[in-house]
């Protein structure tokens, strides 16, 4: 059980199984700390990638990446006193106690809730840019019978309610298990209720398996599987969605420019599939070195634009919904427009309802 009491320390701990020919990491994430039991959010998902990482080193695999297993605390109860009191664990550890993390780790696996199919559905959450190389994985996948009668799908962008959003913003490309949706949320979420009576052992047991499988797909890369296009082409989706009758001439000419810019994303995304392809094809373990070896450069390339990607399109509203800056300045000149509307009418309340709005 959760006892909160403020101003204490708090710990993330670590633990890693060593790559054989890599200085890149894969990272399997989960937190600690929780509401009353916290079965299902999130020890269940803390004991899951422990799970992952005994089954890997039993079964002697030897991962090419680094696999760093690390239990994150203080998502649940992090700052006092603020409505972002969310990921604190999660955002020191990769901005303040190993930011060199980020353009080193090439995924990030975080995990919640996993013992509870929350729908007739499952799916992972990822960013943009991996969506094309997890739908690949997600759609080979092998349901068993009697848990998810929809089978499995990718969703995307990833969204504020754990720490693989924090993850993303640090530079460090992540996805989690889908977990938003369903009667779980509305019954039992952060309540005394979530319990061991909520535990479905096969739901457990295939995300164990299924995700267990994804690092290893992961391990078997060369270069990060980052398709940038999809970025841009949820930019442009954004401009029309939210396009601006003053500046149609430079929104006219600033999606054309980034038409041009989705159509190389999807031959550098193309190129980076042969490269991986053709890495996969090696068998002797002196070529796959040094073949990962002038690779080196290009992977570190992607990370940082992954980065950059972050930096520059990433922003949040007041519901802590994930936008791009563009649709928060589309939003805003909305909402002076009506509150000068309003107050050619003298309606003074209106006015301060749009104002409130920015």
């Amino acid at each position: 059980d959760t006892e909160v009491i403020k101003d204490q320390y708090t710990y993330n701990i670590v633990g890693k199984i060593p790559g054989t020919s890599s200085d890149s990491m894969i990272l399997l994430s989960a937190h600690y700390d929780s509401y009353f039991e916290g079965f299902q959010d999130d020890n269940a998902a803390v004991a899951m990638i422990i799970g992952i990482a005994r089954a890997l080193i039993h079964g002697g695999y030897r991962p090419r990446h680094t696999i760093v297993v690390c239990a994150l605390a203080a998502e649940e109860w992090g700052i006092s006193d603020t409505k972002y009191d969310w990921s604190t664990g999660a955002y020191r550890q990769v901005f303040e106690a190993r930011p060199e993390w980020s353009g080193h780790v090439i995924a990030d696996l975080n995990f919640e809730l996993p013992a509870h199919a929350h729908s007739t559905r499952d799916a992972v959450r990822c960013t943009y840019e991996y969506a094309d190389f997890v739908r690949g994985f997600v759609d080979a996948v092998q349901m068993p019978k009697g848990i998810y009668p929809e089978g499995m799908t990718t969703l995307y962008p990833i969204e504020t309610w754990s720490d693989d959003f924090t993850m993303a913003i640090s530079g460090i490309p992540s996805m989690v298990n889908d977990f938003s949706g369903g009667p779980f949320m509305e019954n039992y979420y952060h309540s005394q209720y979530d319990n061991q009576d909520v535990y479905q052992e096969a739901v457990y047991q295939f995300h164990h398996e299924c995700y267990l499988k994804l690092v290893m797909a992961f391990d078997r890369l060369v270069l990060p599987p980052m398709n940038f296009s999809n970025t841009i082409k949820a930019v442009i989706s954004g401009i029309h969605e939210n396009a601006l009758s003053f500046a149609s001439e430079e929104q006219d000419s600033l999606t054309a420019r980034l038409e041009k810019v989705q159509e190389l994303c999807s031959q550098i995304y193309t190129h980076i599939c042969q490269i991986n392809q053709k890495y996969a094809e090696l068998t002797a373990l002196k070529e796959r070195t040094a073949f990962r070896k002038s690779q080196e450069t290009n992977a570190a390339a992607l990370l940082k634009i992954f980065r950059k990607t972050q930096d520059y399109l990433v922003r949040l509203n007041w519901q802590d919904e994930v936008m791009f800056p563009q649709e928060a300045a589309a939003w805003n000149i909305r909402q002076l427009e009506k509150a000068r509307i309003s107050l050619e009418k003298n309606d003074i309340t209106d006015a301060l309802k749009a104002l409130y709005r920015v």
